[in-house]
């Protein structure tokens, strides 16, 4: 009878084991601090570790590129080479490419345009076959050893990722995983959920000439023996047999991988090394092999699904981070919108300015028409298989987003905006010099509020009261850095791009520092798919001086220039404008005809893979979907207390250990909200501010905001009392928001919009 395995967990009191250990980070390599500096169960080692690999059939596969890569010779051929290894030419490749809206010229055929140039893609992959036997052309797809695993044994979470199934046909694994022999394998660096920083190398399968027992070309058991390290083709993939590809007996066996598998999968969660620093010769703490933000020069940021964050599962819901996100084409639209509005306003995409930097997608690849097959029957005893009584899971959708890191500079660090609670404080450099936030030491969670600071000095730091105390250096350092920063770099991204967070949560941001670590005022948007069109920005810019429709953008065409056809208008170029309308039509038109009638399905394993498009703030969309109504207003959005709080006050009577801190309700709570609440009043006032700069003549009534110094009256076990005040902040955000989207969007706001992109209104048409 088989037994259950217990389920692991982490060492209690990580906290204290770093902090104790005096985890230091000298030269301020931030990355590696996205996995440290946060909390115990969401952690993993800074040490690299191996990405893993599978590949599917190219003809199952939709491939979105920016226009970027395949505008470079160099990039496309890198992505080529690493994913693509059977498209033998760039050319052949961008036919392969999946990029519909560039067909999209008259609004009276965009259906059938769409249609040809989808037909045309499906043709070119099936053109391209390669000299194996059989002649099935491939793509290579990520795969994250350490964040994923297989069955249980109790058949509770079956393997949920992409990669993680063989897909079995008849027999036979229709997907087949991949392994790298030792040193040509991806080096991967786990930083946010499910995102690695992934160093690619050039693919290559072995040939018929030279094809070692474990040929992948055949779907079978593989034997281990030294002719594969021998082997002449020492770059090739070869198949990895799938008796291998559970996490504990991968390590339980490891000598069936040539290089090791690193110790960072949840069952060996225990024994990481995260808080085990070596000493170097001058008694120094040193973290090998960490990531540095000089050496990203040919790596990417790789999104895929995972089952882990650190050693925490993520729930089995229909879609968690085990999957990429089902409206995954978003994140390409997002990249190509910003591409095309740059180039209408004639800058230059490939220099971030002084406030915003972008981080685009640039590839993404997701299955299609993948069989769901069944499961490889289990081993019940020796010579014993039963069928596998867990369903097959539909994969179809899922796959993984490449994302280019070229506008980090090489020079300069990058701070992950929610670390900032691990941070402490220490004295300044003389004696007469006041305390400095300390950026190399990890602290425990707020050390400076809770430890450090009484409630009587949370109060007059949230007063405006507090002078030059520790703490109140502490709040008004993150108060500066983070919460004002980041509400300028919201307000730049909607007057620039007609663009909001639809939910700006910290983990979406880094902050970038200079020399002695000095902030440099830039933040880093690293989550472009979680942006969504602003419903009167883009009817202001693009659309005829008419009132916005009641269904918002939905189903408008915004090609050609005007309906009808045009005639010249001074300060308008049609021809800059036309890329960036036929992503706008993509998204209004072809989108909402391709996901709605899945949407309306009543078989909810179909309507839970659809996506509401177009998406925007405004628009029919809160009323034909309620909950999402509810939980993202439609409107201009500031979203600081919902979203991008270090602590957010809702729900703190259920406070989960899956929020953004789950340590919500633990001692001191009303001083930690009490901070958080402060920083969002300045993080408001600091959007306001911006915008009245930006667009001389707009005027934002913000009102008194409720008083956070309430927060600290309140009793240890009062949560009633602590989400009701959390409420209050919550309407007086929404009521600034409000003011913000009438002052824009109303009056002379549209004009003066207008006037800060240089371009003249269109004229009215019934639309």
């Amino acid at each position: 009878m088989a037994t259950t395995k217990p389920n692991p967990q982490p060492p209690k009191n990580v906290d204290n084991q770093l902090h104790v250990q005096g985890f230091t980070n000298t030269n301020g390599e931030w990355l590696i601090y996205e996995s440290l500096f946060n909390h115990a169960i969401f952690r993993h080692t800074y040490r690299p570790l191996q990405m893993g690999a599978y590949r599917i059939p190219l003809v199952n596969t939709k491939i979105v590129m920016r226009s970027s890569p395949i505008a470079s010779d160099a990039v496309l051929t890198q992505l080529r080479q690493a994913f693509f290894p059977d498209i033998p030419t760039n050319a052949l490749l961008q036919t392969c490419v999946y990029r519909p809206w560039l067909t999209i010229v008259d609004p009276t055929v965009i259906p059938v345009s769409v249609a040809a140039s989808v037909a045309a893609v499906a043709a070119a992959k099936a053109l391209i076959v390669t000299t194996r036997n059989p002649p099935l052309s491939a793509v290579v797809m990520p795969y994250n050893f350490a964040a994923n695993d297989g069955e249980k044994d109790d058949h509770a979470a079956p393997p949920l990722a992409i990669g993680t199934d063989p897909i079995v046909v008849g027999g036979i694994p229709f997907v087949h995983r991949l392994k790298p022999p030792h040193g040509k394998n991806w080096p991967m660096w786990q930083t946010a959920s499910r995102s690695c920083v992934v160093r690619l190398n050039k693919i290559t399968y072995w040939t018929t000439g030279n094809a070692p027992p474990d040929d992948p070309i055949v779907p079978r058991g593989v034997t281990r023996h030294p002719l594969v390290n021998g082997a002449a083709d020492g770059n090739s993939w070869y198949t990895l047999d799938w008796a291998y590809r559970r996490a504990h007996e991968v390590t339980s066996d490891r000598a069936n991988f040539e290089a090791q598998l690193p110790l960072a999968i949840p069952e060996l969660l225990n024994i990481n090394d995260i808080w085990k620093p070596i000493p170097d010769p001058d008694g120094n703490q040193v973290y090998p092999d960490y990531l540095s933000v000089a050496n990203l020069d040919g790596c990417y940021s790789i999104k895929a699904g995972v089952m882990y964050v650190g050693s925490s599962q993520q729930a089995s819901k229909d879609f968690g981070k085990f999957r990429l996100d089902k409206e995954n084409i978003l994140a390409s639209l997002r990249s190509e919108y910003i591409l095309a509005l740059d180039a209408i306003a004639g800058r230059d995409s490939s220099h971030p300015d002084d406030l915003l930097i972008l981080l685009p997608e640039i590839l993404t690849v997701t299955a299609v028409d993948l069989p769901i097959g069944t499961r490889p029957d289990l081993d019940i005893s020796p010579g014993v298989t039963q069928a596998n009584p867990i369903p097959a899971f539909d994969f179809n959708g899922d796959g993984f987003q490449l994302r280019d890191l070229t506008q980090l500079d090489r020079t300069k660090r990058y701070f992950p905006p929610f670390s900032a609670i691990y941070i402490g404080i220490k004295a300044g450099p003389t004696p007469d010099s006041p305390p400095v936030v300390d950026l190399t030491t990890l602290a425990d969670r707020y050390e400076r509020l809770l430890a450090g600071a009484t409630a009587a000095d949370i109060q007059q730091i949230v007063a405006d009261t507090a002078t030059g105390t520790p703490s109140y250096v502490w709040a008004q350092y993150w108060k500066t850095a983070y919460a004002e920063k980041l509400a300028e770099a919201k307000a730049l991204l909607l007057l620039r791009y007609g663009l909001q967070s639809l939910s700006p949560n910290s983990q979406n941001f880094l902050l970038e520092y200079g020399d002695n670590m000095v902030p440099t005022g830039r933040v880093v948007i690293r989550d472009l798919g979680d942006l969504r069109l602003h419903t009167n920005w883009v009817w202001t810019l693009f659309a005829p001086l008419s009132p916005v429709p009641p269904t918002g953008l939905k189903n408008v065409p915004f090609v050609p220039l005007l309906v009808p056809p045009p005639v010249p208008i001074p300060g308008r170029n049609p021809v800059l404008e036309l890329p960036y309308r036929q992503l706008l039509t993509f998204e209004t038109v072809v989108l909402p005809a391709e996901n709605d009638p899945l949407l309306a399905n009543p078989n909810r394993s179909i309507s839970d893979r659809a996506f509401w498009a177009p998406q925007e703030t405004g628009g029919a969309f809160a009323t034909t979907y309620p909950d999402l109504g509810k939980a993202y207003p439609p409107g201009t959005q500031l979203n600081w207390f919902a979203f991008s709080a270090l602590t957010q006050g809702g729900g703190i009577s259920s406070a989960s250990k899956f929020g953004t801190d789950p340590d919500l309700k633990s001692a001191g709570w009303q001083r930690i909200l009490a901070v958080n609440a402060w920083w969002g009043i300045a993080h408001t006032r600091a959007f306001v501010a911006y915008l009245e700069s930006a667009l001389p003549g707009i005027t934002v009534p913000i009102g008194d905001p409720p008083a956070p110094a309430d927060y600290v009256t309140l009793a240890f076990n009062d949560y009633d009392g602590g989400e009701a005040l959390n409420q209050k902040f919550l309407d007086w955000e929404s009521n600034v928001a409000t003011a913000v989207h009438t002052a824009l969007f109303f009056g002379t706001g549209p004009l003066l919009l207008l006037a800060y992109h240089h371009l003249p209104p269109l004229p009215p048409v019934t639309v």
